[in-house]
């Protein structure tokens, strides 16, 4: 899996050569990412865009910014779960535990990093 590197803190602006324009919620962005990373950075979306309907059709149209964070927050719950879950699971496959909660971790603050910033918006 390529690194998730899509987002603008992440990237100096000489990294980001990829943009993709995404559309989520009925609203567009552009989002610029590493070459390459454009196509994983579609399939985010989309299921981004999957989640925010979903979460519409669950709670009603609250706005842009709050069912962003409302999906955010579902989404660190299931991270959270799935830390729980392989915590007390031996490492399987090679699959070393410390690396796989290291990137959860970076995982969950990339999340964290975009609640923040949707709240704002």
């Amino acid at each position: 899996m390529p690194s998730l590197r899509a987002w603008p803190p992440c990237l100096s602006r000489a990294e980001r050569v990829g943009q993709v324009s995404l559309k989520i919620g009925g609203f567009s962005y552009l989002v610029g990412c590493a070459d390459g990373e454009e196509a994983q950075l579609r399939a985010l979306g989309e299921e981004l865009d999957r989640r925010v309907v979903e979460t519409r059709a669950a709670v009603g149209n609250r706005g842009e910014s709050m069912l962003l964070v409302l999906v955010a927050l579902s989404l660190l719950d299931e991270l959270k779960d799935l830390k729980a879950v392989t915590a007390d699971r031996p490492a399987c496959g090679g699959t070393d535990n410390a690396e796989v909660g290291r990137r959860l971790a970076q995982l969950a603050a990339r999340l964290d990093g975009v609640a923040q910033r949707l709240a704002r918006a």
